[in-house]
């Protein structure tokens, strides 16, 4: 619950501060619709409205975190977080919302409260954007994993392509049937149908599958979102079992709990991916414990590891 100044105290606000500016950066040229009730963000009337959006403008939702994109209003902490009544914020709050706007870079700016629709003769309802469903994919996926030395997580998963067109058909974004929502990604490569990426329901954020992780392993140099274990132990956690901290050397200062991350030995030869139990400073410092389930190893396994089915829904 988000209601008065004492909530900008939360290490949720700093980190979401961070993790959302280079989504607020833009080209500069693109218009923003600023949707002022984040009450109604996810409003049928809303809904139509922005997805997709009006080509040339992109949209964000103003709310007492900062100003969210509206491709990631249904991830955490965002979209779990429980604001109060723009009228029932306090003047601390209201200046933190003030400030973060001002770093939104655009071509100039279009509020809505929600209520009925946009201004038609600016926001052109008749002219929507095509391949949206891409961009906001990107969105999400550069929102939950950082950047390292200019190259995004996004390039690392997709390529440089910028719209769904220039990918054709290696891409496919499965949908789930009762809620419409994503849940999978796949991309066809050399014949084959590599699975990246699934989608939680519950949080709105990506589980990381062994071919996604690939890619980010390849992509990214150390220590980015790796934890180090012995090679001879290693072995184990390559079949799917879990890590656990007495083996682990090394970790990425970063990793906090419940983040996706990659397991690898001494040489960064990749093993297996997982959810990390405990954050970098406990994986390294303790004797007990589990740090990483594992969720899918590189070699193929009889056993079926904890965790590795908890994408299906």
């Amino acid at each position: 619950m988000c209601s008065s100044s004492l909530s900008l105290a939360r290490p949720e606000f700093a980190r979401f501060s961070r993790d959302v500016r280079p989504l607020l950066r833009g080209n500069g040229e693109d218009r923003t619709l600023v949707l002022t009730d984040w009450g109604r963000s996810r409003s049928r009337n809303v809904v139509e409205a922005l997805e997709p959006p009006a080509r040339g403008w992109s949209c964000i939702v103003r709310t007492p975190m900062g100003p969210v994109p509206y491709e990631i209003m249904e991830m955490y902490p965002a979209g779990q977080s429980i604001f109060s009544d723009p009228s029932g914020l306090d003047e601390g709050m209201l200046s933190y919302m003030d400030e973060e706007m001002s770093v939104v870079e655009t071509g100039g700016c279009l509020e809505w409260n929600g209520i009925g629709r946009p201004d038609d003769t600016e926001y052109d309802l008749g002219n929507r954007e095509e391949g949206y469903a891409f961009r906001k994919l990107r969105s999400m996926v550069r929102f939950q994993f950082p950047d390292q030395d200019g190259m995004t997580a996004d390039r690392v998963l997709f390529g440089d392509y910028g719209s769904l067109s220039e990918l054709g058909d290696r891409l496919e974004l499965v949908y789930s049937r009762k809620t419409g929502k994503l849940r999978n990604v796949h991309l066809m490569e050399e014949g084959r149908k590599l699975h990246l990426l699934s989608l939680r329901a519950e949080d709105g954020l990506f589980t990381l599958k062994i071919e996604g992780a690939r890619r980010f392993h390849s992509g990214f140099s150390p220590p980015w979102k790796r934890v180090v274990v012995d090679s001879e132990t290693g072995e184990f956690n390559a079949m799917g079992y879990n890590v656990f901290c007495k083996f682990v050397l090394d970790a990425d200062p970063s990793i906090r709990p419940l983040d996706e991350v990659l397991i690898v030995d001494q040489d960064d030869e990749f093993l297996a991916c997982g959810k990390a139990v405990v954050g970098s400073d406990l994986m390294r410092g303790s004797r007990s414990g589990i740090a990483v389930k594992v969720r899918e190893g590189t070699t193929p396994s009889k056993r079926d590891p904890e965790g590795i089915d908890e994408d299906k829904n």
